[in-house]
């Protein structure tokens, strides 16, 4: 693969995640949902809602949050 084509790639992805909003870590997720911090964990277990990691760092997309509790 060459430079220009991950360049390439790169741009299709922040394009595709532009506007997408970030829920930072269990608080954040708490606070989205209004409920409590283990109830958010556990709602993650049992709804499948996507969990992103950096590091030690854990954040959500709005949009998967919504998907997933459509589902159920």
């Amino acid at each position: 693969m060459e430079k220009q084509d991950l360049k390439q790639i790169t741009e299709t992805i922040r394009q595709s995640l532009q506007g997408e909003r970030k829920i930072h870590g269990y608080d954040g997720l708490s606070q989205f949902l209004d409920c409590t911090k283990p109830t958010a964990r556990k709602l993650i277990e049992t709804s499948d809602i996507p969990r992103y990691q950096t590091g030690r760092k854990v954040f959500f997309y709005e949009s998967d949050i919504l998907t997933a509790l459509k589902k159920t």
